[in-house]
């Protein structure tokens, strides 16, 4: 019989609050998503929601909430490159029992580091390094010569151009949050390395060719990037205040393209981790993407669109186009930043706020000379007939539903201008995204007419 004594009523009443006191020292903040908000606002005001931004990082500012937790092996603050192993955890002591049970789980040995080749030598894998750790809204983008990496989470800003494989790209971390007039929860949580002056840099680098391995006790590390011959990880300090400096060297085996890669992040859990998530995301373009990478957004072809409107379907214009819409689909006149229209509302979108349902702006733009031009390669335009145009264009994406990442969306811009002058018309929409969504969009795109 224990002779431990029964705990009093001040006892428990004490341990309680000391385990609610625990709780509320904690703070989980709740998933915020900011490409939400922005296109909610879009909605509110009644602007376009414009696929062109959304296929790059302008618009797709999907904004993830920081893990605070490190990964295994995650290096301490300040500290060099070196394998560090948690300390082992304590408990109390627990009073035998009559019978007492073996532990049917040994504590496991620990693993001993595994060493690849990075050029004439070889260096130990950084650990904690996942690939494919990225929420489901997240911005990708290749370098000259393949090189692809996925953003850190946030509104990250470019200095340059993005696109196009440029030789050197510098992004800059989000700065602004919350500001005056947003639409942004007051109790929102921003995104993780806001305004703290993270870096991030990649450069083409030419003499890739003569990189020398460092040695395996340097305190560099490496990361497995399929196709890749040389990979090379430093963490040092860096000479901004509350930063740490990654440097990653990488080259393409392929074609002995190399690049530099530095990561200024914060010098912290979060930083670490995000600098982990980012090495572990790299791939080069001309293997293809691997099985591991999941893009935010997909472009799915249109189809084969058969001229006329489906049967049963509601006619309607707008200005000197005529269109069709679903049966049971109603309108009102709007005022959007393209020009002035009409908004055309279908059923609502499951799980989302009763008020948010799949739709269609149609706005009028002016005369003369078309606004519009043949889209870039990235957000993949397809071409339409349409009677009575000299300019048709899809822009087709499927993703994630802006109110609801759990909901797939389609999205179609499709931009017109008349014949002999005009006008520009912008037709919007958001269907859902499998093939039925596209079928409508075959419908809608079928029935077009100026």
């Amino acid at each position: 019989m224990s002779t431990t004594p029964e705990p009093s009523a001040v006892e428990e009443t004490e341990v309680v609050a000391r385990v609610r006191a625990a709780q509320d020292a904690v703070e989980v903040p709740s998933t915020l998503d900011p490409d939400a908000l922005a296109h909610r606002a879009v909605r509110r005001v009644r602007v376009r929601r414009t696929t062109l931004a959304a296929g790059g990082s302008t618009a797709v500012v999907g904004v993830l909430v920081a893990a605070v937790a490190l990964l295994p092996g995650m290096l301490p603050r300040g500290s060099d490159l070196a394998l560090t192993v948690p300390p082992a955890q304590t408990a109390a002591p627990v009073e035998p029992t009559a019978d007492p049970v073996p532990d049917a789980t040994p504590e496991q040995p620990e693993q001993p580091l595994r060493y690849l080749p990075v050029g004439d030598g070889e260096l130990p894998e950084l650990p904690g390094v996942e690939h494919g750790v990225a929420e489901t809204h997240h911005s990708d983008y290749t370098m000259q010569g393949g090189l692809t990496y996925t953003l850190p989470p946030g509104g990250w800003e470019v200095d340059g151009e993005a696109f196009g494989g440029p030789s050197s790209v510098t992004w800059d971390a989000p700065k602004y949050w919350n500001i005056p007039g947003s639409e942004i929860p007051a109790d929102a949580v921003p995104p993780p390395m806001n305004d703290s002056g993270a870096v991030l840099t990649i450069d083409v680098d030419p003499g890739a060719a003569s990189w020398a391995a460092p040695a395996r006790d340097s305190g560099a590390w490496t990361v497995e990037i399929p196709g890749a011959d040389f990979v090379a990880v430093t963490r040092g300090p860096s000479d901004d205040p509350g930063l740490a400096r990654w440097e990653a060297r990488v080259r393409y085996a392929a074609t002995g393209t190399g690049w530099t890669v530095v990561l200024e992040f914060t010098d912290d859990e979060v930083g670490d981790e995000l600098a982990r998530a980012f090495l572990g995301n790299l791939w080069f373009e001309p293997d293809g993407a691997p099985e591991w990478f999941s893009p935010t957004y997909t472009y799915p072809e249109v189809g084969v669109v058969v001229p006329g409107a489906p049967a049963g379907w509601q006619p309607a214009s707008t200005e000197n186009l005529s269109y069709a819409v679903p049966p049971g689909w109603t309108s009102r006149d709007v005022e959007g930043n393209f020009g002035p229209g009409v908004e055309w509302s279908g059923p609502p979108v499951d799980g989302a706020p009763s008020d948010v349902r799949w739709n269609m702006f149609v706005q009028v733009g002016g005369t003369g000379t078309s606004s519009f031009s043949t889209a870039a390669d990235q957000f993949h335009p397809q071409t339409v007939v349409v009677p009575g145009a000299d300019f048709a264009q899809v822009l087709a994406s499927q993703g994630p539903h802006w109110a609801v990442d759990a909901v797939p969306a389609l999205s179609a811009d499709v931009q017109l201008h008349g014949e002999h002058g005009g006008p520009d018309v912008l037709l919007s929409i958001t269907l859902p995204g499998d093939e039925a969504g596209l079928e409508t969009l075959r419908g809608i795109l079928g029935s077009l007419q100026f």
